[in-house]
């Protein structure tokens, strides 16, 4: 885990010059677990998101900005997966 983390937050944008938050995404093939989306997606939020405008929905936390992605098909409303977007105000 701190090997993706300085990865994202410190190698790779100062390497390519980029912006981590709009620039980069972390894929990973499952969603528990230390290297899951879901832990993954909480400690890489608290290093490169420092934004505190939030929504807690359940056990997640939205922080305005923050990328959202639909993983689940919903046809009566026409959402596929893998749309991508920002959680915005």
């Amino acid at each position: 885990m701190g090997e993706i983390v300085e990865l994202c937050a410190k190698r790779l944008p100062k390497y390519y010059g980029i912006d981590p938050i709009s620039d980069l995404q972390v894929l990973t093939p499952m969603r528990r677990g230390d290297n899951g989306a879901d832990n993954l997606n909480r400690v890489l939020q608290d290093v490169l998101h420092k934004n505190t405008l939030s929504l807690r929905r359940g056990a997640t936390e939205y922080r305005l900005g923050d990328k959202v992605m639909q993983i689940k098909n919903n046809y009566e409303m026409r959402y596929t997966t893998e749309i991508l977007g920002r959680f915005a105000a």
